[in-house]
């Protein structure tokens, strides 16, 4: 592992952590989205369509749906933490 240094801190150009984090927010939006639309066909079909293969596909969009929340949830931390990450960075710098 390499030594921590000035020089790879400032490399990283932690200024563009900011940018990044106001990148996230639209990516969350689209997940969240994402997940409503998924849903709301579950919900639609659900009323109409019986039997094994019914089943799995409540399942799947159960699964899908969740996955979409958690990795949104993901996201929105990550933009959160990024302006800290941006600070400590800026501060090894100084």
């Amino acid at each position: 592992m390499s030594a921590l240094t000035v020089e790879r801190v400032l490399a990283r150009r932690p200024e563009a952590l900011a940018s990044a984090a106001g990148e996230l927010e639209p990516t969350a939006d689209g997940l969240d989205q994402s997940q409503h639309r998924v849903r709301a066909a579950g919900d639609a079909l659900g009323g109409e369509w019986t039997g094994t293969a019914a089943a799995a596909a409540q399942q799947r969009i159960s699964a899908d749906t969740r996955d979409a929340a958690q990795l949104a949830a993901a996201v929105r931390t990550a933009q959160s933490d990024l302006p800290e990450l941006r600070a400590a960075l800026e501060a090894v710098a100084a």
